[in-house]
Parts: structure tokens; C-alpha cells; sequence
């Protein structure tokens, strides 16, 4: 079959050739032309070439183009450049008639118009992309091209697309990215032909002589320097000067061309689906057929390049281009009673297409546009594995669009897609430090990054894919290899539109040596999102700047460790009005999560605000990198003899005076209590109080606050203060709290003053842990929120609350008398109260 095909194009080619013989000639430029002025030649010391006079000339009765260039060549690379002369045109409905060819040197023309050194090629500019449009490319090499020499050449195209049934329109450039001295246009119409115009970047009046057979209109303009253009421009940027021209006063008139264009008969067809679907069912079947079972293909020689072929013929043949794929769709559609119409877009101009002239030219892509239960749906079936229903399909942006319809005049907008997603899930199961690390990813793809991946696995060799992944993560994991085959899973093709892969490899060197061989260290790093943000640089800038489609990534990578291990806990956030970026790190000792998220919430960003946006992505770059480091020299669990020395100093001292508060600390009790049970409001701090201790246990647990290593790592982040202030707070505390769960349930007197002295302290240690970790950590303000909210609430509480002073009335002394003591008779209000006066 592909030899079949082949041997088509090559006969394609060899009919439009013989073609190109019969419509190639010379002759003297035509009589209906105005005269035009030469312009002398303007060194340009820093170019390699520039254009003296740029020239056309439009006979619209005539149907005829006049070109005429002259430019000087003023380097060996614009000799390069420039001494090969190609022209493209059509010889389906085109004439190539060459004038003038030569070279002007030291005032002597050189002429070098010979037709038998002008040769053909097929044009293949858009081979790639499957579309051959039938037009040819006339190549003429010039001999003897010398530094300084002034390149001349004039030529004429006869001919009109005949599909355009007399009109036309071209844009007419005032400016390039190269200097030009002189731009001259004139366009000659009929008297029953109208010239609009619409200027875009320029504002240029033509000037316009009446004649008897119409009227000429004229645009001349020599500019002062060339047009410079900043990178990284958005696809749909009008960037140079121009005046657009056409024949066609308004959309509804381009729309009353199209549609003769678009008649067909859908009484040929067979449905290719089942009869007894539902009809969103039956749409997205049919939807799924013509972009799956009818290929891509174009040949858009003259007409075709504009008509497409009826739907029948294109159901037989099983190819066709965007034209002819849309309307067969559009014909199915109908025949299963679904309202459908064509929809032409331009995928360059996109949301700029309502700022050009109205034209039949003006599109480059045809599209569908349906109905189904009242709700209105876009669909591009030249966009093969695709996914998603009717609501969850991807539809590119394409800006505005126009409907091939009766009743339409305007341009309609069209809908903003849905931001595709990747979530990437990692797990990395280290044996040993040191040692060697498993890890298992799974991803899920969904909206359009679903259909590119599907695209993958449906094009490409699963090896030849893993390959290509392997190669991927070599570069953060040396010498990594696959233990599994990649798993891919499409069960949402026709829901969600979510694809799950799924990925095994073992990385043999997940530790790698430090520069002093003192330390080792592993890298966590998000090598698919710094990708997705790998942003080119640019200067101060008016332009837009391209930022791509908008999408949405999350990652987190969990690292699963033979032993506890110290990470602070930190979270970076960042949100304007282009990107949401958070990077948070959180340690559950033998667990370690890293999470990324970014959310690109538009495709382009305003000139003066790329260079703050640059600088910002790359610190976001730099905080990527999450590391672990370790120090082979330590044993894993040996303890620091400082740090035990000053734990068991502390826990003796804090027992000590927690001894004395509980043995001789009674305040005396309320003088109204009422002896209450705890209850109410209490059972809040009650809970709160009876947690505490565990908590403070398993943080000792799972930091790993006496191990040696842990002093270690604080000392390389600059932590070794804030864990040492941890060390000696945390041991109080535990004492502490264990002390008030005893006072607290004894309902002893001196808990409201010792609860103020609980929630107090707790306050001013985080702060004082806020101010130790500033400069080192990226913090969580969570638990000082949390903190400052628990000593507002409850501080007031203990010390004002009559609940608190009528349930908190005990001493030691009415809770555990002293031996020997003689009965007394007391009346029974202050024997409730447990306390004599």
C-alpha cells in the first residue's frame, strides 16, 4: 500500500511538472502597469542583505500579480541567501511569466533570464503534515553574485483561484524584520469592484485615482529602520505593519460563498455505528470514527483548496483533509438527526481573526460545530485518539470561528478548553543508607495531555517509549533501569478522559558522594514539571510573551527510609494571577513526602511583566531540588552524649519542681464553688491536655531528638539552636503535662493558673522556634495560628469562668489528709467547698 501510494505522488508530481513546462514564459513587463520608482543603493553595514525596492502590482480584472524586487546583497551570507531565486505558484490555474532577471553592478545590468536554467520541485512545505497542496516552486540559481551586487527580479503570475469566483484578498506588509527602502502596492479594480481595507500596527490612507474602467489605489511607504521583533511571541501575534485588502465587504458575504462550497447529500451514506445508541451516544460514535477510521490526507490542488470532496466520496476512499472530514462528520451527524454545521477557524490569527479583514482566504482549518440536548459542541476530527465525551473532549483554542450557516454574519467566539492535568504519584523505597532505591510512579494524564500520551502508546513501540522514559530520569538517577514493563491503562477513553501509566525502576546509585567525601546525599527533584516552566529568557519588552497552554501539574514523591528521619517541616506558596506554585515538605519519620503543585492559568503574559515573572521562575527552579544528606561516619542510632546529658539534666530538674508544684501549690479555692464535675466547655481543653503527652512521646520517637545523626543534619541546615531549644522544651513539657492531667482530673485549685502558664508557654516557645527557623526554613504558620487562637480562647477562660472556679476547688490537703488528724464537725457548705477558712 505504500508503494501504491508513492507511486500516486510521484505521478502526482510528474503531471505537475509537464504542467509547469506549459505555464512558464517570459515576456516584457505588462503595459497596464505604473511606472515605479528605482531607489539607490543605502549601504547597510550590519546587514548581510536588504531590499532597495519592494514592489506589486494587482490587475484585478486581469487577474494578474506584478512582483518586482531589487536588493543588495552585502556579505558572503547574503549572497548565500539570496542568490537563489524561488517562486511558488499553482499551474492548475496559475501562469509563471518571468520579465526581468539580473544583477546591476557598476551601472551595468547583467542579464541571466534564461528559461532553460530555470528548474521545477514539487513544494513540500506542508508534506509533514500530510497536505499536498499541487503547487510547484520554480528555482533559478544565479552565477557570479559578488559582494555589493544589486539583485533584480520581476515577475507575473496570471491567474485566480477560480474557486474564489472573482474575488481577492492579500495582506500588503509596510515592514519586515529587514530593512527595505521602499514599499510600493497598487491594486487596480473594476468599476463594479469594491476594495476594502483594514490597517493593522500602521495607520496608511491609500491614495486613489479614478479611470474609466475603475480605480487604482496606491500604498507607498519607506520606512526608517526595520521592524525588531522580541522571541517568544504567541503564534497569534500580529507583529509587522500591514494593510489587509479584500473584495468582501462583511462575514456574511464570505458565508454566502461557502455554503455552495458545503452542499452535500447525505442520502449516500451508511451510518458506520450501531442503530439502538442514545444520541449523545450516536454523536460521539460517529465523532470517533471520522477522526479514528477516515486518515488524514489532503490534496488541495487549485478548487480543492478550498471546496471539499462530497461526504460519500470521502466515506469510500477513507481519507480526506480538514474540509473533507468535517463535512462528512457534518452529513453523519445530520443523518442521525443531529443539528451540525462546518465551522472555518484560522489555528495563527486564533483570538485575532476579529481583527482581520472579512475574506474566503482568511482560514486555514475547517471544524464542526454541533448541537445535542440544547448544548452546543466543538469538535476538530482531524484530532485522531482522542478521548472524553461530549463534555470532556478537548477542543483546541482557536478563538473565533465562523459557521458555514444561512443566518450567520458575525464571527462567533468560541469556548476556552479545559486545562489539561498530569498528577504524578512517586514512591521511593530506599533499602539502606547507602544502598540502592526502588521506585514506583504512577501518573494520570487527563483532558488533552491524555490524548498526547495516548498518542504515544498507540504510535510508538512500548520499548522504544521506555527507552525514551529511561533516558528521562538518567538524569537525576544514574545507571537507573526498568523492573517492570510500563503498565498503561485508557478504561476512561470514553468518560474522563484519564490515562494511568504506570512505571517500576531501580535506581542502583540513589546516594551519591559529596566533593569532600565527607557527606552522601540523595536529590528528589520534579524533572517533568521544571520542563513544563523551562521558560525561554527575554529583554525588556511591549510584546506578548508565550507561555504555552494553560495546564495543571501536581507531584508527590514519598521517600520511604530504613530509619527515622529529621525534616522540618516547610511549605512554599505562591499565587498571581498567571501561576499558582506551592512546594510542601513534610517529615513523618521513616516517611518523607515532597509535594508540587503549578497551575498555568493563561497562555500568554504582558510585555512589562516578563521580566518579574522570569526572575520569579527562577527561584521557583532553585526551590525544585529537595535533598538528603547523611554523614556515613554516624551510626544510625547512636545516641549524642550531649544530648543525653542535657535531656536526663532537664527531665530530673523539671520532676523536681514538678514534685514541689503538686505537693505545695494550693491556692484557695472559691469562696461560692459548688464542687462541679468537669463538663461543659472543659471537656475541649480536657482532651486537648490528655493528648499532649503521647504527642510529645512520638515526636521524641520519630525525630529521633538523642540520635547523633540528627544533631548532624541540624548542624548543616543552621538548625543546631532550634533543636536544642526543642530538646529542652519538649522535655518540660512532657513533665509538665503529665503533672496538669494529674492536677486537672484531681480538679485541684491551682489548675486555672497553671492552665494560663500551659497555654502561655506553648505560645512563646513557637514563637521562639518562628524566630530560630526563619532565616533557615520556609515555615508553616499553622501551628502559631493555632496556638495564638487556643491562648486568646482559653486564658480568659480559666481565669474568669465560674464554671472553672466551681469545678477546680480542691486542695492536697481535702483530697489526701494527714495521718492522726482528729475528726472535726463541719457544717455541710464549707465541708462542700473541701476547704476550712
Amino acid at each position: 500500500m505504500k508503494n501504491i501510494s508513492s507511486l500516486f505522488l510521484l505521478g502526482l508530481i510528474s503531471i505537475q511538472c509537464l504542467a509547469f513546462q506549459a505555464n512558464v514564459s517570459r515576456s516584457p513587463a505588462p503595459d497596464w502597469l505604473d511606472p515605479f520608482p528605482i531607489s539607490k543603493p543605502a549601504i547597510e553595514e550590519n546587514w548581510s542583505y536588504y531590499y532597495l525596492d519592494f514592489e506589486r502590482q494587482i490587475h484585478l480584472p486581469k487577474q494578474t500579480t506584478f512582483h518586482h524586487y531589487r536588493y543588495q546583497a552585502l556579505t558572503a551570507d547574503g549572497i548565500q541567501e539570496m542568490s537563489d531565486i524561488s517562486i511558488e505558484f499553482d499551474p492548475s490555474f496559475q501562469k509563471l511569466i518571468f520579465h526581468k532577471i539580473g544583477i546591476e553592478r557598476d551601472n551595468k545590468f547583467l542579464n541571466q533570464l534564461n528559461l532553460d536554467k530555470v528548474t521545477t520541485a514539487s513544494t513540500e512545505s506542508t508534506v509533514e503534515r500530510h497536505l499536498y497542496d499541487g503547487s510547484m516552486t520554480a528555482l533559478l540559481h544565479l552565477d557570479g553574485v559578488q559582494k555589493g551586487d544589486i539583485i533584480v527580479l520581476s515577475y507575473s503570475i496570471k491567474g485566480f483561484n477560480p474557486v474564489h469566483q472573482g474575488h481577492f484578498s492579500t495582506n500588503l506588509y509596510h515592514g519586515f524584520t529587514i530593512p527595505v527602502n521602499h514599499f510600493n502596492y497598487r491594486v487596480y479594480a473594476g468599476n463594479n469592484q469594491v476594495v476594502y481595507h483594514n490597517d493593522v500596527n500602521i495607520e496608511m490612507e491609500p491614495s486613489i485615482r479614478e479611470e474609466t474602467s475603475g480605480k487604482v489605489y496606491t500604498w507607498t511607504s519607506s520606512p526608517e529602520k526595520p521592524i525588531e521583533l522580541d522571541n517568544n511571541l504567541p503564534v497569534w501575534t500580529l507583529d509587522l505593519p500591514m494593510t489587509a485588502i479584500s473584495t468582501q465587504k462583511n462575514w456574511r458575504e464570505v458565508v454566502q460563498w461557502a455554503m455552495p462550497l458545503y452542499r452535500f447529500d447525505s442520502n449516500q451514506l451508511t451510518s458506520p455505528i450501531q442503530e439502538n445508541l442514545e444520541t449523545r451516544e450516536k454523536a460521539l460514535a460517529l465523532i470517533r470514527w471520522v477522526q479514528d477510521e477516515i486518515r488524514y490526507l489532503g490534496l488541495e490542488s487549485g478548487i480543492g483548496a478550498y471546496k471539499p470532496n462530497p461526504p460519500p466520496k470521502v466515506y469510500r476512499q477513507k481519507f480526506g483533509d480538514c474540509k473533507d472530514k468535517s463535512l462528512l462528520l457534518v452529513a453523519l451527524l445530520k443523518k442521525e438527526g443531529i443539528d451540525a454545521f462546518p465551522l472555518l477557524v484560522n489555528t495563527t490569527y486564533r483570538h485575532n481573526l476579529n481583527k482581520i479583514i472579512p475574506s474566503n482566504s482568511a482560514f486555514d482549518h475547517c471544524v464542526v460545530s454541533l448541537t445535542v440536548d440544547n448544548k452546543n459542541y466543538f469538535v476538530d476530527p482531524t484530532m485522531a485518539n482522542q478521548g472524553g465525551d461530549l463534555d470532556h473532549s478537548y477542543f483546541p483554542d482557536y478563538g473565533y470561528g465562523l459557521l458555514i450557516k444561512d443566518d450567520v454574519s458575525e464571527l462567533i467566539p468560541l469556548p476556552k478548553p479545559k486545562k489539561p492535568e498530569i498528577d504524578i504519584q512517586e514512591k521511593i523505597y530506599v533499602d539502606s543508607i547507602g544502598g540502592q532505591a526502588m521506585m514506583e510512579i504512577k501518573t494520570i494524564y487527563k483532558g488533552a495531555k491524555a490524548d498526547n500520551i495516548r498518542s504515544e502508546f498507540e504510535n510508538n513501540p512500548l520499548s522504544s517509549i521506555q527507552k525514551e522514559y529511561l533516558n528521562f530520569y538518567n538524569n537525576l538517577y544514574p545507571g537507573i533501569i526498568e523492573t517492570q514493563e510500563m503498565q498503561f491503562y485508557d478504561e476512561q477513553r470514553n468518560g474522563s478522559n484519564e490515562i494511568l501509566v504506570k512505571e517500576n525502576y531501580k535506581i542502583g546509585q540513589f546516594w551519591l558522594q559529596d566533593e569532600d567525601n565527607t557527606l552522601i546525599y540523595s536529590r528528589i527533584y520534579p524533572l517533568v514539571l521544571e520542563s513544563m516552566i523551562n521558560y525561554p529568557g527575554a529583554t525588556a519588552r511591549k510584546s506578548p510573551y508565550a507561555l504555552g497552554y494553560p495546564f495543571t501539574f501536581k507531584q508527590e514523591t514519598q521517600i520511604m527510609l530504613p530509619e527515622p528521619w529529621t525534616v522540618k517541616d516547610t511549605e512554599v506558596r505562591i499565587t498571581e494571577p498567571t501561576y499558582d506554585y506551592s512546594n510542601q515538605i513534610k517529615g513523618f519519620g521513616e516517611r518523607i513526602s515532597v509535594k508540587y503543585s503549578y497551575d498555568l492559568k493563561q497562555d500568554f503574559l504582558e510585555g512589562e511583566l516578563v521580566p518579574e515573572f522570569l526572575s520569579d521562575h527562577e527561584k521557583i527552579r532553585n526551590d525544585l531540588m529537595f535533598t538528603l544528606t547523611y554523614n556515613p561516619g554516624l551510626i544510625a542510632d547512636e545516641k549524642s552524649g550531649l544530648a543525653l546529658f542535657v535531656f536526663f539534666t532537664v527531665l530530673i530538674t523539671t520532676i523536681f519542681f514538678g514534685i514541689k508544684i503538686y505537693r505545695h501549690y494550693d491556692p484557695k479555692p472559691w469562696i461560692y464553688a459548688e464542687n462541679k464535675g468537669i463538663g461543659g466547655w472543659l471537656i475541649l481543653p480536657a482532651i486537648g491536655l490528655t493528648i499532649t503527652p503521647f504527642r510529645i512521646t512520638y515526636d521524641f520517637t520519630t525525630v529521633g531528638y538523642l540520635n547523633k545523626a540528627l544533631w548532624s543534619n541540624a548542624a548543616a541546615m543552621n538548625l543546631t539552636e532550634a533543636v536544642a531549644f526543642e530538646l529542652v522544651y519538649n522535655t518540660c513539657f512532657l513533665v509538665f503535662s503529665i503533672l496538669l492531667i494529674v492536677l486537672f482530673y484531681s480538679r485541684r485549685t491551682s489548675i486555672p493558673r497553671l492552665m494560663t502558664i500551659f497555654y502561655a508557654t506553648n505560645l512563646v516557645a513557637i514563637l521562639t522556634e518562628t524566630a530560630l527557623t526563619y532565616e533557615s526554613v520556609n515555615l508553616d504558620y499553622q501551628l502559631l495560628v493555632q496556638a495564638t487562637v487556643a491562648a486568646i480562647i482559653w486564658i480568659p477562660y480559666f481565669n474568669i469562668s465560674e464554671t472553672v472556679k466551681s469545678t477546680f476547688c480542691k486542695t492536697r490537703k481535702t483530697i489526701e489528709p494527714e495521718p492522726n488528724s482528729f475528726p472535726i464537725s463541719i457544717h455541710p457548705t464549707l465541708q462542700q467547698n473541701g476547704n476550712l477558712p
